[in-house]
């Protein structure tokens, strides 16, 4: 059986942020800022795509234990590197990364790798 991943980011709501979250900003009318939100930055739909962005992370994929993170701004350009997939004009990766650098400005917002075995 293979493994699938994704990185996910949970943190507090910020009208600012909404170009990095999953949804846009009609979807988010009722959210008050600094409500709970959770979006997906990054998802591999591959064994060797998910271990390469747990190495990325520096974890092992099932090394459960260790999945959360307070910041990634140490392997972004791990990510970009690794997620080179096409998309509209800019890389998933790229956006990947600039979600995550926006999103690490809050202290608040915590990343989480998560696969699926």
């Amino acid at each position: 059986m293979g493994m699938d991943a994704t990185l996910i980011a949970i943190g507090p709501y910020d009208e600012k942020l909404i170009p990095h979250l999953d949804y846009g900003p009609w979807d988010y009318k009722d959210a008050k800022e600094g409500d709970l939100v959770v979006t997906t930055l990054v998802t591999c739909r591959t064994t060797d795509a998910s271990t390469a962005l747990a190495t990325a992370l520096g974890v092992r994929p099932m090394d459960l234990g260790r999945h959360v993170f307070d910041g990634l701004t140490r392997t972004q350009h791990q990510l970009l590197m690794r997620f080179s997939l096409a998309g509209e004009g800019r890389t998933a990766a790229e956006c990947a990364v600039e979600a995550i650098d926006a999103l690490s400005r809050n202290r608040k917002w915590m990343f989480v790798y998560q696969p699926n075995a």
